[in-house]
């Protein structure tokens, strides 16, 4: 969709009938081209994680990069844990966020619900990870 309607429309929408006609030409498309939809909507899952770096310095891009990882070792030690009702709130927006944005662009300003989830999944994992060497209280 965003590519057709960049490409027929490059000022911005211009109405809902056209907004139909887009949308019809957008599935056609899919249709037509299925295994690089499905290529392409992979790709968009691995950039939806990917840190987000940019023109701000290496500095910023290597923090980035460091804090994203460090959230996601804290999600690996939350596995087992993963599926217990308190945390399943948590799991399935940050699943619902990956299944929507997958299908669309993996705009920075989108990750931010899924970066809030992780960050909760990872704390509850680096607090498994504490109390199994009891250096916290249970």
């Amino acid at each position: 969709f965003n590519g057709t309607s960049h490409r027929e429309w490059p000022n911005g929408f211009v109405g809902v009938p056209h907004d139909a006609v887009i949308a019809h030409q957008s599935q056609m498309l899919i249709l037509k081209y299925f295994p690089y939809y499905l290529w392409d909507s992979v790709s968009e899952v691995l950039e939806f994680h990917l840190p987000f770096v940019g023109p701000w310095g290496k500095i910023y891009n290597g923090l980035d990069a460091a804090g994203i990882l460090f959230v996601y070792i804290g999600c690996l030690f939350a596995i087992p844990v993963l599926f217990r009702p308190k945390h399943r709130f948590f799991l399935l927006t940050a699943v619902y966020c990956v299944a929507l944005f997958s299908l669309t662009d993996a705009t920075p300003r989108y990750h931010m619900p899924a970066i809030f989830c992780y960050a909760v999944i990872g704390a509850v994992g680096y607090h498994r990870l504490l109390r199994r060497f009891h250096l916290c209280p249970p």
